[in-house]
């Protein structure tokens, strides 16, 4: 109280600083704005003391009076202050009255005469300003309106907090003296004096009850013409003669209603002024002149009439049931006003419940309306007497609407409500722990975590919702805090609980399971004791007077006992337990009774006899009943979870794919969604997988063996997922946390294969995943037979226990779900016993319903010798011992493998799918169990109505969540997502070019089987087989629709970071689509829709698939375009002369076009603070050289992208063979291209000026040429830089051979580069193309000091005499010794004699020619690229080339180069690995996702090797 007290003396203080301003001015005492809501209601406290205010520099005295009245009226209506905030009011305004009082210099008051002084005030107050009321008696309305309305309705509030506060006082005087006068001044004024009176009544906008001069809306006409045809009239039945009005206003419909229905006065008040307002508006829009006594008319009264009962009169026709009125003519204008004067206080009641929704209210407005009260208003009016309405008069005879009619009717709607609300949860809690329990399954969470993510059946005793205790977690902890802190009512501690609704949950929760827990505990005495505690402890609750009963500042006391007990009764029961629970319920019981309750109450429970006899006794709680009830287990386990959980729902779960899932899961309920149909009327569907070779199940073997960098594939999963490891280790048993040693036979070695194989992109993880439909179609069948065969309520136990045993709900999953895999080659990997066969054979032991499809060949000799071939398609399952058995098997006229290996594998297989849709499926997807269960809605989307063109393809958006490791996964992640989930649906709606991307789109099966499959399968133009099928949809004049809501299947396309994101195999991914693009271009598909699309769907398809790499490509030839003409600008002297000119003429048009490069140097430098974009434009070159490539010689082929994960490495020499020809050819004569312009160009800068202008071409080169290695794990350590530069040595420098791969020989590799060029035509494009090399050699020749001014063609002839003088001087140092083992002495002189002549030679020319260095590296830049073109065109004419003799050589000469460009790019990354922070840098770099995650990065990088060498010293 102390602190409230000092907020009310500095509140006081500031008042009285203002009062001592003086002034004029109003000095308002600070407490007027300060009154409790609970003391407005039914007392005028604050215009009293606003009234106080008002007056306090004219009168102190008075307003101290006025004070003293409204702080006793606030004690007569509060006495106990228990109302929110009425104590600190009190207080404050008990200060303020002392404060007055001080003011009187010490003199003593007689309150006495305070009546008096009143009074007196009240004469002096009204002369002051009765020249103004009189101004309004003579005047009237004219002069009133010229007046300030302000200050007239303040005069008029003083006035009438004046006379409330006499006529209060008066009860107390004399009643010959002061209370006399009083009593007849109050007498006049209700009576003769209407002004004030009027003006004292509160009105909302027309003043009804006494006519108002500061209001001029009574005096308009229609308004007048309203109220006077609701007035009473000789016709309308007698009221009582006691019955009384309010105000001074004429008996009215109204008041009939009120007294016939018990409507309350102020519902009657409100639309009584509601009618009259529309009646008015309804008579003005008429345009009826104005007469001296307005009527209403007619068609004002029938206007509104229709308007306000239309949706009646629609209702009952809708319900079959008869109108109150025969016709409109039947009835006169009065029964209509009286009708919709009756509706309106009807209808005014269900809006005030929540519980009323619109189609409730009016539904219940309808029906009690037209069943019950019109009728008996009808009956009323025949009659003389009005009578009360037999529906609302109550056993008591008094007559209300509310409490008759609208209460039993609320009470009903809040009970179904919450039994509604139970219902929605009972329901909803087996699909949600189902879920859960597939995380737990799944080792996403742990078994805490399960505990606190489930959610309770909802089926118990207790009769409100329970939520996940995540969502309730520390809550109770918190509404502890706030109970300690409480020092006001109990009303206002819930208040304050209530502002966080979990909260409020959490504490009813707790508190109804503590009284059901410890009623199940104990019995005899400690039950009778439990039960008085908890009905002491309602009835306070009832009374609000909580705070009172307990202290509550011993909860925590309190709940930290009943904590220890539950920690008891969550383990297996065992004697010691038992007398520990014993003593543990002893405890609560002594820290409740005498330190919980109030005073008196536990005086009581210490002198009742009863428990007083049994704790003499020892009997008191000696013995309790360990609970068995599974409901009560259950009960005690999640009020220990509850009471003992500190976490925030933020964080759990921990796991943050978790997390992800169940928030994508929860915010797509809310979504727009079309409705699922029950299991048994759903469409039925299949999904489709096809499977070669890949990974089907991680051996033990390949689990534990490392690479070179010491990894294996179990350390790298370890590492990158540690908390799913620590949980899958607690699923099995292991609690350790450690790297448990499993054995080969146990059950634990083969969990640990389907852990690991389930974080791979295995053919495992897409089973169990696709599994997933079967489960949910289970599980929703369980539950939907029980609520078809029962009769369900929140009652009826939704458990799922058990539902994947019934075989109706396995019968009903199974008719409308199948799953088959089609396993080319599963038959061969049978005989040959491939470890695949096995693993596929377990994958069928394990799904009942999985079916495998494979080619089968039978190889028969026949009586010639020769062998021929049968191939059969067959189906197989899992027998009941685990065998293989064979369903189908249907032989084919060949071998099936006609085209590409993907398609045909779908093909053959598709005739054992079955249902109307099928999902296609790639081995590297999964699937979740709680988008499996909205399966049902999207395959509602075929059904919808879309249009004329149905689709027949529904796209299905992907999650892809690699991007958690490294900024290179997070690129393609984002990439992903971008295309997947923003692109296609822009695709589909509005360009309606949407096709099919290899994703997991589900498709109309009976269209496609019936229009040959799914999949086109003609060798390499249909390489990128998926596209083909929506070409073929638009085609036949469907479409390929893109589902464009949140509800989509989240299936997930995994692309976990190691091999599968590295740089390699994003280039081959990019690869292989850009050769199936440029593939594209030739098929007759993509010639039919040009001439089918309209102009601007041919626009959007071109952009969005050949056009998209036609750009992509053009935008490369265009920087070449560029650089070559900038190049013959520079060789010609033409850029001096045309930038001369220009300046001369003014014309800075053609300089701008030169330097263009200079407007993306902005946006560039902002690019870089990622390394996005060196990936990007390492990408383009990428999509650029496979499609360029693929439309120049055909031949685009499928480029496997591998599966694993593993963090590694990667040498230098596999980086050379992917990328040497794609990007690092290019990327050098793109260089030689800016030298030259550097070198011979014109720029007014100088050679800075333009390499800042050309700085984006730089880029390109850096990017094209060290992206493999800025992307490269532990590209620049030290170590293995130099084991790098060895192996690249070897490989360049190993002669290749018969057998020998390119990934061992240069050789090789070099042959193999070669095999694209095919035709003639291709040769002579190469060649064509090839030729503009030797723009360099030409332009560079006439630059040499040593030409001076001769462009004479001798010079350029000149050069090539130079240039074969070279390659006979690089023949006589490359001549192989093996070969002239003869001449080995006298060939290693001729080289060494050549050596030295030649440096001789150019020696001398330097110093006796024209000749200079600048000229011999300006020949180096001249050869390199002739001596390229030389190397192009005996490539492209190999066959000429090897006919004479000259094949050797060029390979030598090829060699060179190879070399050459291979030192070029190690050189730098040689000289950045000598500084060691360079490779961290680049470390934090690649993988800051996982850093901010915490993993240890540098122990995947590291490996185990260094580990293991540091234990064995």
């Amino acid at each position: 109280m102390a602190r409230v007290y000092d907020n009310w003396e500095r509140l006081v203080k500031a008042v009285l600083r203002s009062e001592q301003r003086g002034g004029h001015q109003r000095t308002p005492s600070g407490i007027a704005g300060a009154v409790p809501d609970s003391l407005q209601r039914t007392t005028n406290i604050n215009a009293i003391l606003q009234a106080a205010d008002e007056i306090q520099s004219e009168d102190p005295n008075v307003a101290r009076i006025l004070c003293e009245q409204a702080y006793t009226m606030a004690q007569n209506l509060d006495p106990n202050s228990d109302g929110r905030g009425v104590l600190q009011f009190k207080t404050g305004l008990m200060s303020v009255i002392k404060q007055k009082l001080a003011k009187k210099d010490g003199g003593r008051i007689d309150r006495n005469r305070d009546i008096e002084r009143l009074w007196e005030f009240y004469h002096q107050y009204k002369r002051q300003h009765r020249k103004r009321i009189e101004h309004i008696f003579l005047a009237g309305l004219y002069i009133c309106l010229q007046l300030r309305f302000s200050e007239m309705k303040k005069v008029f509030a003083t006035l009438r907090a004046l006379v409330e506060v006499m006529e209060a006082l008066s009860k107390d005087a004399a009643p010959d003296g002061v209370g006399r006068l009083i009593t007849e001044e109050l007498r006049r004024i209700k009576k003769s004096d209407a002004t004030i009176s009027a003006e004292l009544i509160p009105y909302n906008i027309v003043p009804l009850e006494a006519p108002s001069l500061t209001n001029a809306i009574g005096y308009f006409p229609e308004v007048r013409g309203a109220i006077s045809a609701i007035r009473y009239n000789e016709q309308f039945p007698r009221l009582p003669a006691d019955f009384e009005i309010s105000g001074q206003r004429d008996l009215d419909m109204f008041d009939l209603l009120e007294y016939v229905f018990g409507f309350q006065k102020d519902n009657i008040r409100n639309q009584r002024e509601h009618l009259i307002l529309a009646l008015a508006n309804a008579q003005s829009r008429l345009g009826i002149p104005a007469d001296a006594d307005p009527k209403l008319d007619e068609r004002a009264v029938r206007d509104v009439f229709l308007k306000v009962l239309d949706n009646y009169i629609k209702w009952c026709r809708y319900l079959r049931i008869r109108l109150v009125w025969n016709s409109l003519e039947a009835i006169n204008k009065d029964r209509k006003l009286f009708l919709v004067s009756l509706y309106f206080c009807i209808w005014a009641k269900p809006q005030t419940p929540a519980s009323f929704l619109n189609a409730s209210a009016i539904y219940f407005t309808t029906y009690v309306f037209n069943i019950s009260m019109a009728r008996e208003l009808d009956a009323i009016l025949d009659h003389g007497e009005a009578t009360h309405a037999t529906s609302c008069i109550s056993e008591n005879g008094s007559v209300s609407f509310l409490e008759q009619i609208i209460c039993p009717i609320y009470k009903i709607l809040a009970e179904t409500s919450h039994d509604n609300n139970k219902a929605y949860a009972a329901m909803f809690s087996p699909f949600w722990n189902e879920i859960i329990r597939s995380l737990r399954e799944e080792d996403f969470i742990s078994n805490r975590e399960m505990d606190l993510l489930s959610m309770p059946s909802n089926t118990g005793s207790l009769k409100l919702v329970q939520w996940p205790l995540f969502l309730l977690s520390s809550k109770i902890l918190l509404a502890i805090d706030l109970a300690l802190d409480c020092k006001d009512t109990q009303a206002d501690l819930w208040s304050r609980i209530c502002k966080d609704e979990y909260m409020a949950y959490a504490v009813q929760e707790c508190y109804s399971s503590i009284e059901k827990i410890l009623h199940s505990l104990v019995d005899g005495e400690g039950r009778l004791w439990v039960e008085r505690i908890f009905r002491e402890i309602n009835s306070s609750i009832s009374e609000g007077s909580l705070v009172i009963t307990l202290s509550l500042k011993k909860l925590q006391v309190v709940l930290s006992r009943f904590t220890a007990l539950t920690g008891l009764l969550t383990r297996d029961p065992t004697p010691e337990l038992a007398k520990g629970a014993a003593k543990a319920v002893y405890d609560f019981y002594d820290v409740v009774t005498h330190e919980l309750l109030s005073s008196d109450l536990r005086e009581q429970l210490d002198t009742w006899h009863i428990l007083l006899r049994a704790r003499n006794e020892g009997r008191l709680f000696s013995r309790i009943e360990w609970p068995k009830d599974p409901d009560i287990k259950e009960q005690v386990k999640r009020l220990h979870l509850l009471l003992t959980v500190k976490d925030s729902a933020a964080n759990i779960p921990k796991n943050l794919e978790a997390r992800r899932r169940l928030e994508f899961f929860t915010n797509s309920l809310f979504m727009d969604m079309p409705p699922a149909k029950p299991v048994c009327e759903m469409m039925p569907f299949c999904v489709f997988t096809p499977y070669y070779s890949e990974t089907v199940l991680y051996s033990n073997s390949e689990l534990r063996v490392e690479n070179e960098d010491g990894i294996s594939i179990l350390f790298y999963l370890q590492k990158i997922f540690p908390d799913e490891w620590e949980n899958f280790l607690q699923r099995i048993g292991h609690g350790d946390g450690g790297d448990a040693e499993f054995q080969e036979t146990s059950t634990n070695a083969l969990e640990l294969r389907f852990w690991a194989s389930y974080r791979g992109q295995t053919l495992a993880r897409t089973v169990r995943g696709m599994m997933y439909y079967r489960r949910a179609l289970m599980l929703q069948s369980y539950l939907e037979r029980r609520s078809l065969e029962e009769d369900v309520s929140y009652h009826t136990s939704f458990t799922t226990q058990g539902f994947e045993l019934s075989r109706e709900a396995r019968a009903q999953a199974d008719i409308k779900f199948t799953y088959v895999v089609s396993c080319q080659i599963y038959g061969q990997q049978k005989q040959r016993k491939a470890p695949e066969a096995a693993d596929i054979a377990l994958l069928l032991q394990r799904n009942e319903a999985l079916r495998v499809a494979f080619i089968h060949v039978e190889e028969s000799g026949a009586a010639d010798g020769k062998v021929t071939k049968e191939f059969y398609s067959k189906l197989v399952k899992a027998d009941e011992h685990g065998k293989d058995q064979e369903i189908f098997s249907i032989k084919l006229p060949g071998d099936p493998k006609l085209g590409e290996g993907k398609p045909e594998n779908q093909n053959h297989a598709i005739i054992f799918t079955r249902g109307e849709a099928v999902q296609t499926i790639d081995m590297n997807q999964d699937n979740y169990l709680e988008e499996a269960m909205k399966m049902r809605n999207l395959l509602e989307e075929f059904r919808g109505n879309h249009g004329l063109r149905p689709p027949t393809i529904l796209g299905v958006r992907e999650h892809v969540f690699t991007g958690s490791v490294s900024s290179l996964a997070w690129f393609m992640s984002n990439q992903e997502t971008s295309f997947v989930t923003l692109g296609q649906r822009v695709l589909a709606k509005p360009l309606k070019v949407r096709m099919h991307y290899g994703h997991p789109d589900v498709f109309d099966r009976i269209f496609h089987v019936t229009r040959g499959g799914i999949s086109k399968a003609s060798r390499v133009i249909n390489i990128s087989e998926d596209i083909y099928a929506g070409m073929e949809c638009l085609e036949e004049g469907r479409s390929a629709d893109t589902v464009n809501k949140a509800h989509n299947i989240a299936c997930n396309k995994h692309g976990w970071k190691g091999r599968d994101v590295g740089l390699n195999q994003i280039a081959l991914f990019e690869g292989k689509v850009a050769g199936g693009n440029g593939e594209q271009v030739l098929s007759r598909d993509v010639y039919r829709l040009g001439q089918l699309f309209d102009f601007f769907r041919m626009l959007s398809f071109f952009f969005t698939t050949v056009g998209y790499y036609v750009c992509t490509m053009m935008t490369v030839l265009t920087i070449y375009v560029f650089l070559y003409g900038r190049a013959y600008l520079a060789f010609s002297g033409l850029d001096k002369g045309i930038s001369r000119e220009a300046k001369l003429l003014g014309n800075t048009a053609f300089d701008a076009v030169l330097n263009a490069q200079f407007l993306a140097v902005f946006s560039f430098i902002t690019m870089q603070l990622q390394l996005c974009s060196v990936f990007f434009t390492f990408s383009l070159g990428t999509r650029t050289h496979y499609f360029g490539r693929t439309i120049l010689h055909g031949g685009a082929k499928y480029r496997a992208t591998g599966r694993g994960f593993v963090v590694r490495h990667i040498k230098f020499a596999e980086n050379y063979r992917l990328y040497s020809r794609s990007h690092f050819v290019k990327a050098l004569e793109v260089a030689l291209l800016l030298i030259v312009c550097i070198a011979y160009g014109y720029s007014e800068g100088g050679a800075v000026s333009f390499i800042l202008l050309t700085i984006s071409s730089w880029f390109l080169v850096i990017s094209w040429l060290f992206a493999p290695y800025i992307f490269n794990p532990s590209g620049f350590e030290w170590q293995k830089t130099v084991e790098d530069f060895d192996d690249w040595t070897n490989w360049l420098m190993y002669k290749g051979g018969v057998g020998v791969k390119g990934d061992n020989s240069w050789e090789s590799w070099w042959d193999e580069e070669q095999m694209h060029i095919q035709t003639l035509r291709g040769r002579i494009l190469e060649t064509i193309l090839s030729l503009r090399f030797i723009m360099f050699q030409y332009g560079i020749v006439y630059k040499l000091h040593a030409t001076g001014n001769d462009t004479s063609i001798a010079v350029y002839g000149f050069s090539w005499v130079v240039l074969v003088g070279i390659v006979l001087i690089f023949k006589i140092f490359t001549f192989s010794p093996k070969k002239s083992t003869n001449f080995q002495l006298m060939l290693r002189f001729i080289q060494g004699a050549t050596a030295i002549g030649l440096i001789v030679a150019l020696c001398l020319v330097v110093l006796f020619t024209s000749l200079t260095v600048a000229d011999l590296f300006a020949s180096i830049l001249a050869f390199i690229p002739t001596g390229w073109l030389i190397l192009s065109l005996a490539i492209t004419w190999k066959k000429i080339v090897r006919s004479l003799g000259l094949w050797e050589s060029v390979k030598e000469f090829a060699r060179m180069y190879d070399a050459g460009m291979g030192i070029l790019i190690f050189a730098p990354i040689a000289v950045l690995s000598w500084f060691p922070f360079v490779s961290t840098f680049q470390s934090r770099l690649l993988f800051n996702q996982a850093f901010s995650r915490g993993l240890e990065i540098s122990l995947i990088l590291a490996g185990n090797k260094a580990n293991v060498e540091a234990n064995s010293f």
